[in-house]
C-alpha cells in the first residue's frame, strides 16, 4: 500500500474506538494534497465533542483549532488562535510566510467548500488544449493495444518472477548432495581425513566388545593366577589403546568436520546473500522473499545445508564400519545366536534414534512459527499495542498457538514415552532370548561361554553407537528441503539483471522520455498504475510530479531507477535514456547517472564522512568531495560543531540525528557520486516548517543546472520547477509551468487550493 493509504487506514483505527481524547501527530503529513484535505474534513468532523491535541508541519491543518500553541526549543513562545496570532506579527506569521500560505489564500479556500475543492481535482478537461506551452489531455486518450486483448512476450517479465522461484525450486534434483559436496569441495583434505578417522571409530567399537568379552574367559583362570594377571594386563593395554585411538580419531573427526562446515556455511551464506542482492525488486514484494524469510535462509537454512556435506559422508562411512566389523565378528563365532540376536536390532537402533530425536526437540511446528511471529509482532510494535490496548489481544492470540502447541506436544510425549519404554525393555527381551538360545547351544558343545558373549556384546554396544549415529544421518536427511530452497536460489537469474546491456560510449545527457508507458505491480490486486503514459524531459529541466496518492508518481521514479520495467508495447514504447531504450542499457550503468533522495533516508551505523562516500563506491572518494558534497547540501556547519565532526558516528538508521540532518546528509550522499539526474522523492514531507525550508535550500541549490525529477505533495517545494506535470490514475493530465498551469485553472490550480 501507498504511504497515504496506510495512514488512512490508521486514521480509521483510531476514530473506531470512538475516542475521548484525539491525539494527531502529523496524521496527514504522508498525504498528498487531496487527500489530506479529504481526511481533513473527516478528522475536523470526528473532532466535534472531542479534545484534540494535533501536532503539525503543516499549518493548515490548524488553522481552525481552539488554541494554537507555538513552540521553539522546548519552550512556549506564542499561544492563541489563528487570526490572533496572525495580528501579532510572530513567530507563526513568519512560520505561515515560509509555507507560502497568506490571509488572501485563506480567504479564497474558505469560499470554496470542501465538496467543491474536492471536486475540482476530478473535472479533466475533455479536450487538448494549449496554452502558454500548457498542454492538457483528455480521457478519451484510450490504450490501443488493449483491444487486442493479447500482450506481447516481454510484458509478462515481471508477473512471471514468483513462477520462475517455484519453477527453479522444482529444477533442483531430489538429492542436492552432490550438489553441497561440489561446494564443500575446497575442503576435501578435511573432508578424506575426517573420513578416515570416521572409519577408525566404527571399528573401534567392536574390537572393544571383543576385548570386553575376553574378560569372562580371564577371570575363569583362578588357578592360574599368574597366568591370569598377565592376560588381564594385556587386555587392560589394548583397551586403553583402543581408548586412545578413538580419542584421538573422535577429536579429529570433531575438529576436522567442524572447521570444513562452518568454511561451508560461510561459503553458503555469502553465495545466498549475493544472489539475493542480484534479484529484481519485484523479485522482493512476493510474501516468500520478505526481509524475515529471507535472513531465516541466511541464518538458518545454510547450517542445515552444510548437514548434508562430507560430515553425512564421514557418519555414513562409521556406520557402515560399525555394521561390517560387528556382523563379521558375531557370524565368525556363531551365526545362529547371531540371526537371533538381529531379530532385536531394528528396535534397538530405532529406539536409540527415537530417544536421541525426543531428548533434542527437533521439527519445530507451525504453531511454534506463528506463535513467534505473534510475539514478534507483539513486541516490535510494542507502541502501536500498547496505544490501542491490545495486550490482552495478543496474548490470547498468543496463548491460543500455544495451547496447540501443547494438544500436539502430549501426544507426541504419549509416543515418545511408548518408544523409550521399548527401548528400556528390548535389550532385556533380547537378553532372554540370546542367554536362552546360547544355554542351548552351550549344552550341546556347539559353541563356548565365551562365544556367547562376544556375539551378544559385539551387536548389542554396536546397535547402540549405531542408533546415535543414524540421528546425525536422519538429521541430515531433513536438512535435504532447506538445502533444496538454497539451491534453487543460487540458480535463479535475476529478470533485470544489473550488469547485462549496453553501456553507452556517449556521456548521458540528462534527455529522459516515457513513450506510452504502462504498468502493473504483479503482487497487487489492483489494475494498472500507469496507462499510456507519455512525456519527454528535455536535459537541465527540473520536473515536479504531483497528483494525488496512488497516481503513478513514486512508479515512475522506479522505472527511471530500473527496479521494474513496463509492460511491452512496442520498440517505440518504455523510458528512454538519451533515445536509448532503458531496457537495452546496463541498469548498473542507468543507476551511476542517478542521484537518490527520498522521503525517509537509510542511513548506516557509521560515521558521517562513511556515509557520504557510500554515494559512489566506485572509487574512492576524497575528504574534499565529502566536504564539497556537505557545503552543497547545507549540512558542512553542522558537522563542524560536533565533538568528532566528520567521525561522528551516526547511530542505527541515523537515530542520533534529526530528520532534517538525515535528509541533509542523504543529499550530500547523492550528490557525491555527481549525477547527471537528481531524483527527489518526496525528500521533505517529512520534516517540520524550518527543517523543510533548510533542506529545500540545499536541493535547489543541488539542482542547479541537473535534470531533476521530483515527486512532492507540498506543492510550495514545486514553485521553482521549470514544468509541473500532473497525474491521475496513471494519466498525464496536465503539464506546464507553474504559473501557468495556475493561471488556467485547471487541477493544479485545485490541488494548490486545496492546500492553501
Amino acid at each position: 500500500m501507498s504511504g497515504g493509504q496506510k495512514q488512512r487506514i490508521a486514521i480509521a483505527r483510531a476514530l473506531i474506538r470512538k475516542p475521548k481524547l484525539l491525539l494527531l501527530d502529523e496524521a496527514t503529513s504522508a498525504l498528498d494534497t487531496k487527500s489530506e484535505r479529504v481526511v481533513q474534513v473527516a478528522l475536523d468532523k470526528a473532532s466535534k465533542g472531542r479534545t484534540v491535541v494535533v501536532v503539525a508541519h503543516r499549518l493548515t491543518t490548524v488553522r481552525n483549532a481552539d488554541l494554537i500553541i507555538v513552540l521553539d526549543k522546548g519552550v512556549v513562545r506564542e499561544s492563541g488562535t489563528h487570526e490572533e496570532l496572525v495580528a501579532q506579527n510572530g513567530l507563526y506569521a513568519a512560520m505561515l510566510s515560509n509555507q507560502g500560505i497568506s490571509e488572501k489564500s485563506a480567504n479564497e479556500d474558505a469560499e470554496l467548500s470542501d465538496e467543491e475543492l474536492v471536486g475540482n481535482l476530478d473535472n479533466e478537461t475533455q479536450t487538448s488544449k494549449k496554452l502558454d506551452g500548457v498542454w492538457t489531455i483528455g480521457d478519451d486518450q484510450e490504450n490501443i493495444s488493449e483491444s487486442t486483448g493479447t500482450l506481447p512476450r516481454r510484458s509478462m517479465s515481471i508477473t512471471a518472477a514468483s513462477q520462475i522461484t517455484r519453477a527453479q525450486l522444482k529444477k533442483v534434483k531430489k538429492s542436492p548432495t552432490l550438489r553441497v559436496l561440489q561446494l564443500n569441495k575446497p575442503e576435501l583434505p578435511l573432508i578424506i581425513i575426517g573420513c578416515f578417522c570416521c572409519l577408525v571409530n566404527g571399528t573401534a567399537q567392536p574390537a572393544f566388545a571383543l576385548l570386553y568379552t575376553e574378560v569372562y574367559d580371564i577371570f575363569t583362570l583362578r588357578s592360574n593366577p599368574d597366568l591370569m594377571s598377565s592376560r588381564i594386563s594385556l587386555i587392560s593395554g589394548m583397551m586403553v589403546l583402543i581408548g586412545v585411538l578413538r580419542f584421538t580419531a573422535s577429536l579429529c573427526q570433531g575438529f576436522l568436520f567442524g572447521k570444513s562446515g562452518e568454511k561451508l556455511i560461510k561459503r553458503i551464506r555469502c553465495m545466498v546473500f549475493e544472489a539475493i542482492l542480484r534479484q529484481e525488486i519485484a523479485w522482493f514484494d512476493e510474501p516468500e522473499n520478505q526481509a524475515g524469510a529471507l535472513t531465516a535462509k541466511l541464518a538458518t537454512d545454510a547450517t542445515k545445508m552444510s548437514m548434508i556435506s562430507g560430515a553425512q559422508l564421514g557418519f555414513i562411512i562409521e556406520a557402515l564400519a560399525l555394521i561390517i566389523m560387528s556382523l563379521v565378528i558375531a557370524f565368525i563365532y556363531s551365526w545362529q545366536l547371531t540371526l537371533v540376536v538381529l531379530a532385536f536390532y531394528p528396535i534397538i537402533v530405532i529406539g536409540g534414534y527415537l530417544q536421541m530425536r525426543s531428548m533434542s526437540g527437533k521439527g519445530k511446528s507451525r504453531n511454534d512459527t506463528e506463535s513467534m511471529r505473534v510475539a514478534q509482532e507483539a513486541i516490535g510494535s510494542n507502541r502501536t499495542v500498547t496505544t490501542h490496548t491490545l495486550e490482552e489481544y495478543f496474548f490470547k492470540r498468543f496463548k491460543s498457538y500455544a495451547s496447540e502447541n501443547q494438544k500436539k506436544r502430549t501426544k507426541k510425549i504419549l509416543f515418545y514415552s511408548l518408544v523409550y519404554a521399548l527401548a528400556e525393555g528390548v535389550p532385556m527381551f533380547s537378553f532372554a532370548a540370546a542367554f536362552a538360545l546360547g544355554a542351548y547351544l552351550v549344552s550341546t558343545n556347539v559353541i563356548t561361554v565365551v562365544a556367547v558373549f562376544r556375539v551378544f556384546a559385539t551387536i548389542s554396544m554396536s546397535a547402540q553407537s549405531l542408533g546415535r549415529s543414524a540421528t546425525l544421518v536422519m538429521d541430515a536427511r531433513e536438512s535435504k528441503p532447506a538445502a533444496k530452497s538454497i539451491l534453487a536460489l543460487l540458480d535463479r537469474q535475476s529478470l533485470i539483471p544489473a550488469n547485462v546491456g549496453i553501456v553507452p560510449s556517449e556521456s548521458f545527457r540528462g534527455k529522459i522520455s516515457f513513450n506510452r508507458v504502462y504498468f502493473k505491480y504483479s503482487c497487487r490486486s489492483e489494475g494498472r498504475i500507469l496507462k499510456n503514459f507519455t512525456h519527454t524531459v528535455v536535459p537541465g529541466q527540473t520536473v515536479a510530479l504531483v497528483g494525488p496518492s496512488g497516481c503513478g508518481k513514486s512508479t515512475l521514479l522506479q522505472l527511471v531507477l530500473r527496479f521494474y520495467d513496463p509492460s511491452y508495447h512496442g520498440p517505440d514504447s518504455g523510458v528512454f535514456f538519451d533515445d536509448i531504450n532503458i531496457r537495452d542499457i546496463a541498469p548498473s550503468w542507468v543507476r551511476k547517472q542517478i542521484g537518490l533522495v527520498s522521503q525517509e533516508p537509510t542511513l548506516f551505523d557509521l560515521t558521517i564522512r562513511e556515509n557520504i562516500a557510500y554515494g559512489d563506491n566506485s572509487r574512492e572518494v576524497t575528504m574534499e568531495e565529502i566536504i564539497e558534497a556537505a557545503r552543497a547540501a547545507n549540512i558542512h556547519d553542522f558537522i563542524t560543531t560536533l565533538p568528532e565532526q566528520y567521525e561522528t558516528k551516526v547511530g542505527q538508521r541515523g537515530s542520533k540525528l534529526s530528520g532534517g540532518q538525515k535528509q541533509r546528509i542523504a543529499i550530500a550522499r547523492a550528490l557525491v557520486r555527481k549525477p547527471v539526474l537528481l531524483v527527489l522523492d518526496e525528500a521533505t514531507s517529512a520534516l517540520d516548517n524550518e527543517s523543510e525550508r533548510i533542506v529545500q535550500e540545499a536541493l535547489d541549490a543541488a539542482m542547479g543546472s541537473r535534470t531533476s525529477l521530483v515527486v512532492a505533495h507540498r506543492l510550495s517545494t514545486v514553485v521553482n520547477a521549470d514544468l509541473v506535470v500532473v497525474l491521475q490514475d496513471g494519466r498525464k493530465i496536465e503539464s506546464g509551468p507553474p504559473a501557468a498551469l495556475l493561471e488556467m485553472k485547471g487541477a493544479f490550480y485545485a490541488l494548490h487550493h486545496v492546500e492553501n
